[in-house]
């Protein structure tokens, strides 16, 4: 169950455990994700990591990916359409923010920068209201590290109280 949209300048997919967008620009909606990335096109998506819908999964990988590439990497072309060189480590991300919004129903919920190799680095600033929960996706994370990942954890350690949102 799925579906795809394909557009100018736009690509969504939207099924039970995975919905993204990519976006030159503005805003697009996948399913229960909302993503507003201003003038960097980026491709965002959130994924369930427990097998569940989005909407009931107690664990979600998300992904934010701007302009991704090694170091030196060279192009014959200004389109960059032949690749010269494929360059080489360190990975270089282009700096951007993106808003995202997913819709995940009740419960208490913490947002985490992942380190490339799938660790929490940094606790993320996060609102919920109305069963959406809203955070700021950011390239540059704390300053201390870049990040493209993210980690959004359902009753993170927390008791929700029946019938309120946090």
């Amino acid at each position: 169950d799925g579906a795809v949209t394909i557009g100018e300048n736009l690509f969504t997919v939207n099924t039970p455990k995975t919905m993204g967008v990519f976006l030159e620009k503005g805003g697009a909606q996948a399913g229960r994700l909302t993503v507003e990335v201003g003038n960097m096109p980026a491709t965002v998506w959130a994924s369930s990591l427990d097998g569940a819908p989005i909407g009931g999964s107690r664990r979600i990988l998300l992904g934010h990916l701007t302009d991704l590439q090694n170091s030196g990497l060279s192009y014959l072309d200004a389109r960059k359409t032949i690749m010269d060189s494929w360059g080489a480590l360190p990975h270089l991300m282009r700096v951007a923010t993106a808003e995202i919004s997913l819709a995940v129903g009740p419960g208490v919920f913490k947002v985490y920068a992942l380190a490339m190799d799938g660790s929490r680095k940094a606790r993320v600033p996060s609102r919920k209201a109305g069963g959406v929960l809203s955070f700021t996706a950011d390239v540059a994370g704390s300053g201390e590290f870049a990040t493209c990942m993210y980690e959004i954890v359902r009753n993170a350690g927390l008791m929700a109280i029946v019938g309120r949102e946090e």
